[in-house]
């Protein structure tokens, strides 16, 4: 609660001051008495006090009641303030300044200008105090601020009232006075003439006495019903205060509320009834003709009654407006108070004690109650609506008479006819612009997996395009547009329902998308299934779109009453009834996909008996249940593995489970011979053109570089780089066989390392076909003599080594290729570690125009080369040993169809796609080594043996510097290695020997040695752990 701040007051004179003249106050002083007036009742009101000296719209100089003058005037005050905060240091520190030193000549005149000084800033100060509190009380809690303005608009309202009562007898006592004297004259009449004009002038003032008396009712009613509306705000003010009421007060008070608003119901309906009813006014009698000769003689009475018939229909005429004003402002305040005190009722029911909610709330006799007496508040509403709005028009038919109050709002709606003709031309067109715009971008991007991704991304967006800019234009309407109209409550309520339609239209275009997704990876979609997909969403999204506009209606109504409070039960019977609809609608489509699912399940026997008969609606429900629970299953793990890291952190686990198992089963399952056909099919060699699979990225671009060169323009020095095993042999095969049959190729394997100058010289004349020389000069000259060519050059990494003049080879190849681009297309393929090492010795040379690394394969393309090998092979792979496997399976089961056997094919294949890290080659090896031959043309598929990490913990550190250094070169001889590494031979000859004899290298009869495919990766994660492959 807000402390009441210091008063600001002048201090009193001093009783023992001599009495003084009465003078003028200046305007100096009035202005002075006026802001601590002002003062005075700002502080009054912050602690709960009504103004003594203003009324709440002169304080403040604003209608209270409109939020959005409110709000602006917050603003206005704090900008004030924050000024005159910054101001106030700057105006001090000159003034000290100023003040510095003074001199002792000009004391007098300095004291002397220091008084108006100081009584400015006192008028500076006040005025900001009176700011400050202006703003406290605008940012009290609505409930608090808006009780204190009805209670001071009740003041103001009974002020008035005693003022008009007492005019009004005032007016009735004159009006009885003139009139017993009219009648006092007319007995006293002379002749007959006089006679009848003082009766006719004692009839007319008994009129206006009759219009002074209804005055005098009508203050009189206004005052019982002031009393009744300060009675019923003094009644329930703490409802109105933010702090929780105690249980019991809160009972007592609802309790009091249900009788109250009974009573204000029956007058608002009377008060509605008046509105039409005849008027009050006494009928007025046909006047007496006073062109009778009888009446010459008495001009000055004729002239009374004349200015008395006046003035009877100047007051006729003022009662008729002011009663039809009177019984508009009565069904308004009565109408009001009901709202109002709904709303406290609404307020109090979270405050009730348990009992007394559940018996408010539950559905009994208190519960049916309350529900007809917010139907028959409805009712009112309805009937008081019409009315309301008509009156209003009245005062909006009078604005627009002001010619910038009209000049505005048809600018108003011409912005907003403007928008509307915008967004139905943006809705006609969006679905073209995105297709247009997702065919540029299909066309212009180069990853296919992002190109993919755009695709997918247009597709969606140009479902919900229209939806989108429905949406859009929503917000531009009603949050820019007509922002500042918020506060008026229909346009509050149309904002509502408009963002409601337009939700209900996105998500039922959404939701419609992503079914029809979901569904076409599984099945085709014909058009037919298309429109009952949609049909069926439509049903359930129109209902909920019912219920959201019976929920804003019934709060905009009634808060969150009754009516609101059993919207969750109509929706859920609703729903009951869409779910009947639905069900019915797809029963043969669920019946079949259960029996699909589960022909022997414990519902199909019921399920096949039911199909033609009512009662297997009930069954075709559940059914529903787990056809449904199936689908969202297999589309979630499907979606989920979709993303890459979810398949490695599943194969990840799957592994832990493996090398868990090799080491308690190391004799379990014995790597046995496999027949020719299979180890042809598994071959580690490049893959012949029958056996490879079309993953060759990057390929046509490349093709198309060649076929240019072909046709008369300029080649390139391209370099292939990837782990081996990636398919960098197979890649260059499938971009031989690819080049048309005209054009000349050389591919060529350097087997051999070969790191001088003048080797690779020789070596590369014998490749190409021209005369030999170590020139390289002569080289470029040969072959810009010929015709434009391919070459294509593997093992790369063979025309270096790491070592003091290792590169002079590598170098002059480079010079050569970079010099020939003009005529020869050049693709060399490296491995990985050493293709790192040659760019990191040249940084900042760009010596290729261009660098192909391959990637890992994805699962589903090591699943397909598994596949394709096994069928070329002839033989069928039986998965049934690793469901007995508590490794991959804790509950063994038996497989049931063809489709649980591919699902754990799969698994499987993704198994061995993560411990090969995406390597066709070492995949292939892996899934090798877990065959085991079973029968005629079938094998049986066991956990392969896994080569433990912890075997080349045995060999002494320098042998690991030689493995280090073999990774690196990729392949080696001993005599390579001691010069590289500088170790003696016999060394290096002995390291390699023990490494080969455990399995870990191979070699060939040259003494080359590699990094065996079973070891690869066990090897690699060895060193990296080590930190022994440094580039």
């Amino acid at each position: 609660m807000l402390s009441a701040p210091t008063a600001w007051s002048v201090e009193p004179a001093s009783k023992d001051a001599p009495p003084r003249e009465a003078a003028v106050p200046s305007a100096q002083e009035v202005t002075l008495t006026h802001l601590q007036a002002e003062i005075a009742d700002l502080q009054a009101l912050l602690v709960g006090q009504l103004p003594q000296n203003a009324s709440l719209p002169a304080l403040f100089e604003i209608d209270l009641s409109d939020a959005q003058a409110v709000t602006q005037r917050i603003q206005s005050l704090q900008e004030r303030l924050s000024v005159e905060i910054e101001e106030a240091p700057a105006t001090n520190s000159s003034a000290e300044k100023k003040d510095t030193a003074p001199s002792k000549k000009a004391g007098t005149e300095q004291v002397q200008s220091k008084a108006p000084v100081a009584q400015a800033d006192h008028f500076v100060l006040l005025r900001r105090e009176r700011d400050r509190l202006r703003l406290s009380f605008l940012q009290l809690p609505a409930e608090r601020r808006v009780a204190l303005i009805e209670q001071d608009r009740l003041k103001r309202a009974q002020e008035s009232l005693l003022a008009e009562q007492a005019a009004s007898a005032k007016a009735l006592a004159s009006t009885e006075l003139a009139r017993d004297n009219a009648l006092a004259a007319a007995t006293a009449a002379r002749n007959d003439g006089e006679r009848v004009l003082a009766t006719e002038e004692a009839r007319l003032l008994a009129q206006l006495s009759e219009l002074a008396a209804l005055r005098q009712q009508w203050a009189e009613s206004n005052q019982t019903q002031l009393d009744q509306r300060r009675e019923l705000f003094a009644r329930y003010a703490a409802v109105s205060q933010q702090t929780p009421l105690p249980s019991a007060q809160a009972d007592e008070l609802y309790s009091s509320i249900r009788s109250d608003l009974k009573s204000l119901r029956e007058g608002a309906a009377q008060a509605l009834n008046r509105l039409n009813s005849a008027s009050q006014l006494p009928l007025r009698e046909e006047p007496l003709s006073l062109n009778d000769s009888r009446f010459a003689a008495h001009g000055a009475l004729v002239a009374r009654i004349i200015q008395l018939r006046q003035r009877i229909a100047q007051e006729t005429a003022q009662l008729t407006e002011r009663e039809q004003q009177e019984r508009y402002q009565d069904a308004n305040t009565k109408m009001t108070g009901l709202q109002t005190l709904q709303a406290q009722r609404v307020t109090l029911l979270g405050q009730l004690s348990p009992e007394k909610r559940s018996e408010a709330t539950g559905f009994n006799t208190q519960g049916m109650a309350r529900v007809l007496d917010e139907i028959a508040h409805v009712r009112l509403m309805a009937s008081w609506y019409p009315l309301q709005r008509a009156h209003d028009a009245q005062s909006l038919f009078s604005l627009l008479q002001d010619v910038f109050t009209a000049g505005k709002l048809g600018i108003d709606l011409l912005k907003l006819l403007l928008l509307i003709g915008l967004s139905v031309w943006v809705r006609r067109r969006c679905r073209g612009w995105i297709n247009r715009a997702r065919q540029w971008l299909i066309t212009h991007v180069q990853p296919k997996t992002l190109r993919a991704n755009i695709d997918r991304a247009a597709i969606t967006l140009t479902a919900v395009a229209r939806e989108l800019t429905l949406l859009l234009s929503i917000y531009l309407i009603f949050d820019w547009l007509y922002a500042s109209e918020l506060i008026i409550a229909e346009v509050a309520v149309l904002r509502k329902l408009a963002y409601a339609y337009g939700f209900y239209a996105l998500a039922l275009a959404l939701i419609h998308r992503v079914f029809l997704t979901a569904i076409s990876r599984y099945r085709a979609v014909s058009n037919e299934l298309n429109h009952k997909i949609l049909r069926s969403l439509r049903w359930v999204a129109r209902w909920a779109l019912v219920v959201t506009i019976y929920l804003i209606f019934a709060q905009a109504l009634l808060g969150r009453g009754a009516l609101y409070g059993i919207a969750e039960d109509v929706a859920t019977l609703g729903g009951l009834i869409v779910a009947w609809r639905l069900i019915r609608a797809w029963r043969s489509e669920v019946t079949q996909a259960y029996l699909s699912y589960s022909p022997n399940g414990r519902l199909a026997e019921l399920v096949h008996k039911s199909q033609n008969h009512s009662y297997g609606l009930a069954l075709a429900a559940m059914a529903f249940i787990f056809v449904a629970a199936r689908g969202l299953w297999t589309w979630v793990s499907d979606l989920a593995l979709g993303f890459e890291q979810t398949r490695k952190a599943l194969a990840y686990l799957f592994r832990r489970q493996l090398e868990r198992k090799s080491r308690n089963q190391a004799d379990a399952f014995e790597v046995a011979p496999l027949p020719e056909e299979l180890m042809l099919a598994f071959s580690e060699e490049p893959a012949t053109a029958d056996l490879s699979i079309d993953n060759f990225p990057k390929l046509n671009t490349v093709l198309e570089k060649a076929i240019a060169l072909h046709d008369g323009g300029r080649g390139d020095l391209i370099a292939l780089t990837g782990d081996r095993g990636a398919g960098k042999t197979s890649w260059l095969m499938a971009l031989k066989r690819s080049l048309p049959d005209d054009m000349t190729c050389v591919y060529h394997s350097l087997e051999e390392r070969n790191y001088q100058a003048d080797g690779v010289c020789l070596l590369l004349c014998h490749a190409l076909g021209i005369a030999d020389s170590t020139d390289p000069d002569q080289i470029i000259a040969q072959l810009h003599a010929q015709r434009p060519q391919v070459v294509l050059l593997d093992l790369g990494q063979n025309l270096m080594l790491r070592t003091v003049g290792g590169l002079a080879g590598y170098d002059a190849f480079v010079y050569i290729a970079q010099a020939t681009v003009g005529r020869v297309l050049w693709v060399i393929a490296f491995a990985s570690w050493p293709f790192e090492y040659l760019q990191r010795i040249h940084p900042n040379r760009d010596v290729y125009d261009q660098h192909l690394a391959l990637p890992p394969w994805s699962d589903q393309r090591i699943g397909e080369l598994i596949d394709a090998r096994m069928e070329s092979a002839g033989f069928t792979a039986d998965y049934d040993s690793l469901l007995n496997n508590d490794a991959l399976a804790p509950n063994p089961t038996p497989l049931i169809n063809d489709e649980e056997a591919e699902r754990v094919a799969d698994r499987y294949h993704r198994l061995v796609w993560d411990y090969a890290d995406g390597n066709p080659r070492l995949a292939l090896h892996f899934f090798r080594m877990s065959l085991q031959l079973i029968g005629d043309k079938r094998v049986e598929v066991h956990l392969f043996p896994m080569p433990p990490m912890s075997a080349l913990e045995d060999f002494a550190t320098r042998t690991h510097y030689v493995l280090a250094c073999l990774v690196q070169h990729e392949n080696l001889t001993a005599p390579e290695a001691a010069k590289s590494l500088c170790f003696a031979l016999n060394e290096c000859e002995r390291a390699l020997y023990l490494l080969h004899k455990r399995g870990f290298l191979t070699t060939c009869d040259d003494q080359r040695y590699r990094v065996s495919s079973h070891w690869n990766r066990a090897v690699l994660r060895f060193l990296q752990r080590k930190k022994l492959l440094v580039v």
